[in-house]
């Protein structure tokens, strides 16, 4: 089923799939940075999902804002918004008469947003699982490196140009 929700006037679009009618436990799936919720059966979140979905576990993946479907620019989003979007989510999640527990799975940037939920709602999430986190973004941001791309910290620009692509990110 598809889902629509807002966050501060941004429309954050997704998809939730239960498992059955009956009652059980959710999973959370945040992307990666210049990803998507997945939208062909042989990507990669679809795929987690279909796995996360055999084992009786409804799932709900959605793309941060700036991403896939959603709204916003690229240019706009950084982590604090992604934890803006992901705690959405979560309260949307929370509401659902059916959830009996819920879980995130996080990958990547996906996977610092996710550990960072969960660290603000350790009551909330019971489980979580990180894959290929990327933990080094304060190393590299304070270093002068975003994918591959150097600027001087000690001139910060207000955008980069990603290297060998048409993005152009935000957010420092």
């Amino acid at each position: 089923m598809d889902i629509e929700l807002q966050r501060d006037g941004i429309t954050l679009r997704g998809k939730l799939e239960r498992a059955s009618n009956e009652k059980g436990p959710i999973a959370i799936i945040f992307h990666g940075f210049l990803a998507d919720l997945g939208y062909t059966e042989d990507s990669l979140y679809s795929k987690i999902a279909t796995r996360i979905l055999k084992e009786n576990i409804s799932v709900i993946r959605f793309d941060f804002n700036g991403h896939g479907k959603s709204d916003g620019k690229l240019v706009d989003m950084d982590i604090l918004n992604e934890l803006e979007d992901a705690m959405a989510i979560l309260n949307y999640v929370r509401k659902l008469d059916f959830i009996t527990d819920i879980y995130v799975v996080g990958h990547s940037q996906g996977g610092v947003v996710g550990g960072m939920l969960a660290g603000y709602y350790p009551d909330v999430i019971s489980k979580l699982a990180l894959l290929a986190p990327a933990a080094t973004l304060k190393d590299d941001a304070l270093m002068g490196i975003v994918m591959g791309t150097k600027y001087d910290t000690n001139h910060i620009p207000e955008t980069v140009s990603i290297n060998d692509t048409p993005f152009t990110i935000g957010g420092f």
